[in-house]
């Protein structure tokens, strides 16, 4: 199904990040989780994030500044530190294990190489909806996969943040199956599973850093690229791409962590505000995301682009070309954790048909 044009009028290079990693890996202690007594204290939490003021990540953290300060009667003052003003992702997280800083937010493809668990978030396809994603994320396996923050990394997983969008295909010839990428040049991250994903579907994948992105695709030196809505639209990619294929291949999702020892030497009632502006900040953004989603595809088709939308049997050859990399997700990070993620969303999907 295509949804026609319509005129209204005439990330941080892998490799580091493993450094940062093997650097920092082993820099937490055990933390004390005796509960404290409020007794008056004063905290300060500094949270980083490398996207722009004008991005939904900042708006929320601004939400959730109003949140804390005013719920914590001031005994919490929040500082946000936008475009990456105290380093790259990496850096970041590193500072977070060190208790340099209090709190970031940060994509879960970046914090990989720190909690190699997270690849279960990279299966694709496995979200037919973002429905069915928010409800995923927000049950019972999303907590599981907060738990394990603290287990890996020394941090506290407060829940999936921003980013709450799947990564759509660009390019300049329309794109219905998986035959259509033959030797299609699209930019990737440079991120092993993403690379997978597209040779296993026939693609020549070429990792090449955002911030020449758009003049590789200008140049020809890459054919396409692929990212959430938010990204394509923000770039301005549709200058130099015609089409945009809806494959929803990968959702992608920030996590919120703190700092757990800072967490800790919380009082449980500064805890729960803490936690409570996160749930505040998070119910914004979705709200938010729903009217800018309606506002991205009406400006991808003002600027006459065509918009494929792919049939459920276009959907199914997609998916089982990636079959090879499900495969390979599970030899990382354990069938179990893959087959729970599967069954979450088999429950999720039978919710929404009652």
């Amino acid at each position: 199904m295509r949804i026609r044009k319509i005129a209204k009028m005439p990330l941080t290079p892998l490799l580091l990040s493993f450094l940062v990693l093997l650097l920092s890996g082993c820099m937490w202690q055990e933390i004390d989780r005796t509960p404290v007594e409020n007794v008056g204290q004063s905290f300060r939490i500094r949270v980083a994030h490398g996207g722009s003021e004008a991005m939904l990540t900042h708006r929320a953290l601004e939400v959730f500044r109003e949140e804390v300060e005013n719920n914590s009667n001031g005994q919490i003052s929040v500082q946000i530190f936008p475009s990456g003003q105290l380093g790259n992702e990496a850096t970041v997280i590193s500072s977070l294990q060190t208790d340099d800083i209090e709190m970031t937010v940060v994509n879960t493809a970046a914090m990989v190489p720190f909690a190699s668990f997270l690849n279960v978030l990279a299966v694709p396809f496995v979200f037919p909806s973002h429905d069915i994603a928010f409800s995923v994320l927000d049950g019972d396996f999303g907590q599981q996969i907060s738990y394990m923050f603290e287990e890996e990394m020394g941090v506290v997983g407060l829940g999936f943040w921003d980013s709450l969008d799947f990564r759509q295909l660009t390019s300049n010839r329309p794109i219905q199956t998986p035959d259509d990428l033959s030797g299609l040049r699209i930019r990737t991250m440079e991120n092993p599973i993403q690379i997978a994903i597209w040779n296993s579907l026939g693609a020549s994948p070429t990792p090449i850093s955002f911030a020449e992105l758009y003049t590789s695709l200008q140049q020809g030196i890459v054919d396409a690229q692929e990212n959430p809505l938010e990204l394509i639209t923000m770039m301005r990619f549709y200058e130099v791409q015609e089409y945009v294929t809806l494959t929803n291949h990968l959702f992608q999702t920030s996590q919120a962590v703190v700092s757990a020892r800072f967490y800790h030497s919380l009082p449980p009632d500064l805890q729960q505000v803490v936690r409570e502006a996160v749930r505040t900040s998070i119910e914004f953004q979705r709200e938010v995301f729903s009217q800018d989603y309606e506002r991205f595809m009406d400006l991808l088709l003002y600027n006459n682009i065509e918009v494929i939308a792919l049939t459920d049997e276009e959907r199914a050859m997609f998916i089982e070309g990636a079959n090879e990399v499900v495969d390979a997700i599970r030899n990382q990070v354990g069938s179990e954790l893959v087959d729970s993620l599967h069954l979450a969303v088999e429950a999720a999907v039978g919710q929404t048909r009652q």
